[in-house]
């Protein structure tokens, strides 16, 4: 019981998920990444959550994509990355691009934010 209390209160309300998107394009920013897009993909309904997937592609320096990957990591949302492709950039030494497919987790019947204040 402790254990789902704890992943529920993980999940932010459906109209939160856009600060989420946000948050996950400032960290790409401060690691001097370039987003080149991001777009919405299909959202999955389960009974207690629902799941939104987004797809970006980011280019820049390798060193900063891993900074960003455990950035990433440690956010206080349930987030999940669910697909990655990464491509050297020939010309430049170190330089990449990626795509991923990225899954925010959140309550739809949620109207507030259920989460910890300062999470987003």
């Amino acid at each position: 019981q402790d254990a789902i209390q704890f992943f529920e209160s993980k999940l932010p309300a459906k109209k939160d998920v856009e600060g989420i998107v946000d948050q996950v394009w400032k960290l790409a920013n401060a690691n001097s990444l370039t987003a080149k897009t991001i777009r919405s993909l299909r959202e999955d309904k389960q009974a207690s959550f629902s799941e939104q997937q987004i797809e970006m592609s980011l280019s820049g320096d390798f060193n900063g994509f891993y900074l960003f990957m455990q950035q990433l990591e440690r956010l206080p949302r349930l987030t999940r990355v669910t697909d990655m492709t990464l491509d050297k950039i020939n010309e430049h030494d170190g330089e990449m691009q990626a795509k991923l497919v990225l899954s925010i987790y959140f309550d739809p019947s949620s109207t507030g934010s259920t989460a910890t204040a300062g999470a987003i």
